[in-house]
C-alpha cells in the first residue's frame, strides 16, 4: 500500500497515541511513497519507447511492519505511539460505521488480508500483484507499472527507473510530521 494511508491513523495517533488496524504486528509490507509512484511514472512516460512491452514493479525501499511503524512515530513524533490489532470483521464495521462504504470496506480489507502473515481462514492469498498503473504506448505496446504487491519483497524498479532510492518510511513521515500532531 502506500505511506499516505497512514494518515487515515491521524486522529487516533493524536488523541490516543495509537494506531489501529487487523494486521498481524509482524506482518512485513513493501508499502511506498505516491510520490516515487510518481516519479517512476513519470520516468516511463517522458521515454516511453525505452519501456516498450516492460512490467516494473515500484515498492518502497524497506520492509515494514506495523509495529515498526508505530515505533517510528514515536520516534518522530516524540511519544509512545502504539499499534493494537483489532478483528477484522470489528474493522469493517467501524469503517462502515464512519461513513466508508460497504464495497469500498469490503475491498481494502480483502486487500489486508491478502498482506497479511497470518490472515483469517479461507482467505485467498496470491503472490499476483493486485494494482498495476497503465502507461499505454502506441495503444498496442504497453508499459506495466504495479505500485503494490502482495509479496513480502522489494524491488529496485524504482531505482532502475529514476536513477534514485526511494523515501524510507522514517524520511516521509520526517515530511509529514505536522499532519500527525
Amino acid at each position: 500500500m502506500f505511506f499516505e494511508n497512514q494518515k487515515w491513523s491521524a486522529d487516533t495517533i493524536k488523541n490516543q497515541n495509537a494506531i489501529y488496524g487487523p494486521l498481524d504486528p509482524d506482518a512485513l509490507g513493501n508499502e511506498v511513497a505516491v510520490d516515487d509512484v510518481a516519479r517512476a511514472t513519470a520516468s516511463v512516460i517522458a521515454h516511453p519507447e525505452k519501456h516498450k512491452n516492460m512490467k516494473y514493479i515500484v515498492t518502497g525501499p524497506e520492509l515494514i511492519s506495523y509495529d515498526d511503524y508505530a515505533k517510528v512515530f514515536s520516534e518522530i513524533l516524540g511519544k509512545q505511539v502504539k499499534y493494537v490489532q483489532l478483528p477484522y470483521d470489528e474493522v469493517e464495521k467501524t469503517l462502515i460505521k464512519d461513513g466508508t462504504p460497504k464495497q469500498y470496506a469490503t475491498a481494502l480489507l480483502q486487500l489486508m488480508k491478502m498482506r497479511d502473515k497470518n490472515p483469517p481462514n479461507n482467505t485467498y492469498v496470491s503472490t499476483l500483484h493486485y494494482l498495476s498503473i497503465y502507461c499505454y504506448y502506441d495503444y498496442h505496446d504497453c508499459v506495466q507499472l504495479s505500485a503494490l504487491t502482495i509479496d513480502a519483497a522489494v524491488s529496485d524498479d524504482f531505482e532502475k527507473l529514476t536513477g534514485r532510492k526511494g523515501i524510507k518510511f522514517r524520511e516521509w513521515l520526517k515530511q509529514h510530521k505536522d499532519f500527525f500532531v
